[in-house]
């Protein structure tokens, strides 16, 4: 698995540490290299100026809307480095990267990052392509870049011993990055199947064969409270929430709402003026919409960031229209899976039964309420297998040869989640 990392605002403290990081030869050299009189080369602005820079200088450099910089941390809170994207209207997106901290270069940082900013880019601009610039000594982020999807378009020498290579990605390619690639990557894959099916056992089978990662529903979930910044009970309560149109009426009625003194005559007075300044300090409530476009954002992240079986019951709602990634359903009634689930909970035939509508029930409930599509509705799926028809032993095999002719057999996968860092 990548490590976990997220975008933030910048701070002074965080400038402070990119002046000292970049005083380190091998680590401007991944960056922008240096200037003739040996400063390292920052392309944003001056970090060691930049510390002690008024508030209005610093707004100018940090708050424009064409400009937009970040710091990234880890899910610890630690500082490692720091993320540019320059994008002026109508024109391609450029990004620069640095992971800073040298004891954690080739550990998959620059990669989780560089997944971040792309699909902030594709997702949230109308942005069709997005370029990086890096030094030609760099091979660790040429490699990184590759195996994303980039492709070399142009060279520039810098100075006698330093060129800039120009690569570029567009966003059909990101969505289907084995299109253009020079390196061929597997496309992922998305297992789902009712509780009577043994889909995750299968799922298990088809990674092992194809040397992928095999990702559950709960490693999903916890991607999904990490985007959404909640706990497990939260989302758990808002996800129960949209499951009766009673518990949906009483939501939408609790949602915070903005107060006006016209609603209260005789207290106008008693709200500041300035009560907003403090809606950053409160969590933002979870909503349909917000659920979709994150959970949304996990999945494009996990099967454009690693090859990848995803054993979910809604994955599939969110691989993108057009991209080499395979979607399955397993359906039918495996028995021995069913037999031996039956003798592990000591229940009856009849048992199973109910549990396994009740099941199904609830997945149909969240994919209405909150997806506004039928998680096991064989048309969204590219792949649908009846086990009543087919033996599950004989299924993995089967999907793995469902994979597009041209992909690499097996051990040669190309992992383009292997840690590379800039």
């Amino acid at each position: 698995m990548l490590p976990n990392v997220k975008l933030t605002e910048v701070t002074r403290d965080d400038v402070d540490r990119i002046a000292y990081w970049l005083r380190d030869p091998d680590v401007s050299s991944r960056w922008f290299g240096e200037y003739a009189v040996g400063d390292p080369v920052h392309p944003a602005y001056e970090p060691e100026h930049m510390v002690e820079a008024s508030d209005t200088e610093w707004s100018n450099v940090f708050h424009q809307p064409y400009r937009k910089i970040y710091s990234i941390y880890t899910t610890e809170a630690q500082h490692i480095g720091e993320a540019r994207i320059l994008r002026n209207e109508n024109a391609p997106a450029e990004i620069s990267l640095l992971i800073g901290r040298k004891e954690l270069w080739h550990q998959g940082f620059g990669t989780a990052a560089m997944l971040l900013l792309l699909e902030q880019i594709f997702s949230d601009t109308n942005a069709t392509t997005a370029i990086v610039e890096v030094p030609s000594t760099n091979t660790a982020a040429l490699g990184l870049f590759e195996k994303l999807g980039f492709s070399h378009r142009q060279t520039r020498q810098v100075t006698p011993n330093l060129q800039i290579l120009r690569m570029s990605i567009k966003a059909t390619d990101w969505l289907n990055p084995s299109s253009t690639s020079k390196q061929t990557s597997l496309p992922g894959i998305t297992i789902t199947g009712s509780p009577s099916t043994g889909s995750y056992e299968i799922a298990s089978q088809i990674a092992k064969i194809l040397n992928y990662q095999l990702i559950g529903e709960t490693a999903v979930t916890k991607k999904l409270q990490e985007r959404l910044g909640c706990s497990e009970r939260e989302l758990d309560t808002f996800i129960d929430s949209q499951k009766s149109v009673i518990n949906r009426f009483l939501t939408k009625m609790i949602t915070p709402h903005e107060y006006s003194p016209t609603h209260d005559f005789g207290y106008p007075g008693t709200t500041p003026r300035y009560i907003h300044n403090y809606d950053h300090l409160t969590p933002q409530p979870i909503t349909k919409t917000l659920y979709q476009d994150k959970l949304g954002r996990v999945i494009r992240q996990l099967v454009n960031g690693k090859n990848s079986v995803i054993h979910t019951t809604t994955a599939h709602l969110f691989v993108p229209n057009g991209s080499r990634n395979l979607r399955v359903l397993v359906t039918g009634s495996d028995r021995v899976y069913v037999d031996r689930v039956i003798a592990e909970r000591k229940w009856t035939t009849d048992d199973w039964m109910q549990h396994n509508q009740i099941v199904k029930s609830e997945i149909r409930k969240i994919g209405s309420h909150l997806l506004d599509a039928d998680p096991l509705d064989p048309s969204g799926f590219d792949l649908v297998i009846n086990l009543e028809r087919i033996p599950s032993n004989l299924v993995p095999q089967m999907v793995a040869d469902s994979l597009p002719a041209h992909a690499p057999a097996r051990g040669d996968v190309v992992d383009r989640g292997k840690p590379l860092t800039v």
